[in-house]
């Protein structure tokens, strides 16, 4: 579900983004994610351990990219047991190359699961439905294609695979909240490319 921050970002001394993989949340905490779904968390609350390390690298820490090698180095010691099935791996991935385009039916044929105990590992993993993955891995195509090359719509639709500019439309605004049109006008309240993101913070820095 889509949440709106307004202008509370600027409340704070420093903001840390850290963007994850569709199932990282799980292989960093080991927990349901199916019970953190449309929830807005303090991270306290989901694992204290990992708050407590984050939190002690944010005060020890005297510059940003200092920051950012502490936090990396905590994250990817939560990474060594790779505890994420390998069948959700192997869904997930076909849903992403195919821009979540794909048949659900597809993907459990050649993952060589059942449709049912995908479904489980992606709610218990991921914390979506399978077909919801796929819509929002959709979206994120769409996304994708605004920021690098804003183009017509219609193509762009079409291109995704909607079936036609009221499904896109439609779909559009019920995941992010907005129209397509109203998303472009105010991109930059929404989203932050990585590289934009770091060229901020090394200015800053500077």
């Amino acid at each position: 579900m889509p949440i709106s921050l307004g202008a509370e970002p600027n409340g704070y001394r420093m903001l840390l983004l850290i963007q994850l993989s569709p199932y990282g949340l799980y292989q960093i905490t080991g927990k349901n994610q199916a019970e953190f779904a449309d929830k807005r968390l303090s991270l306290g609350d989901i694992d204290n351990e990992l708050y407590g390390a984050l939190h002690q690298a944010f005060l020890s820490s005297k510059t940003v990219m200092e920051l950012v090698g502490a936090c990396d180095k905590i994250l990817y010691r939560r990474m060594e047991d790779m505890i994420v099935s390998d069948a959700l791996q192997s869904a997930a991935a076909l849903i992403s190359n195919s821009h979540g385009q794909i048949k659900m039916k597809e993907v459990a044929r050649q993952c060589c699961y059942s449709e049912r105990q995908l479904g489980r590992l992606f709610l218990t993993q991921i914390g979506m439905s399978m077909k919801n993955f796929a819509r929002l891995t959709r979206f994120n195509y769409v996304l994708k294609h605004i920021q690098t090359s804003p183009s017509f719509f219609a193509a762009l639709s079409q291109q995704a695979g909607y079936f036609d500019q009221a499904h896109f439309d439609k779909d559009f605004k019920a995941i992010s909240g907005v129209s397509p049109q109203k998303y472009l006008r105010t991109m930059s309240d929404f989203y932050y490319h990585g590289t934009e993101i770091y060229r901020i913070i090394s200015s800053k820095e500077e």
